[in-house]
């Protein structure tokens, strides 16, 4: 099969709840192993492979009132991931540093013990 590509590109400022819902139709076509993405003549058909990578980028700069999350989808038929990888933990902006003080604390005694 050649490997000619595919591309669209988009981009839409508003609001969180806008956003939201874009996000949640792509996690239910995400589960469903593909998607259909279309804005005016343009359209490209995703099928996901077995393994996709999720690579996420955040800055925050509060003192200028910007901030930018990027989210990153990747996959291949036959990729290869490793074996032992870091979790990544999504939490709400309202958790305490006390909250996570504790789990650090209860880790490290945890640690201590063996």
């Amino acid at each position: 099969m050649s490997g000619k590509g595919n591309s669209l590109e988009y981009s839409l400022s508003c609001a969180p709840d806008e956003v939201a819902s874009y996000l949640e139709q792509m996690d239910r076509q995400l589960r469903e192993g593909n998607m259909m993405l279309r804005s005016g003549d343009k359209s490209i058909e995703l099928q996901f492979g077995s393994e996709i990578t999720l690579d996420i980028g955040a800055k925050s700069k509060p003192s200028r009132g910007k901030g930018s999350l990027e989210i990153e989808l990747s996959w291949k038929e036959c990729s290869e991931t490793e074996k032992e990888q870091e979790e990544l933990e999504i939490l709400s902006a309202d958790t305490t540093s006390t909250e996570e003080i504790k789990s650090a604390d209860s880790s490290t005694e945890q640690l201590a013990a063996l």
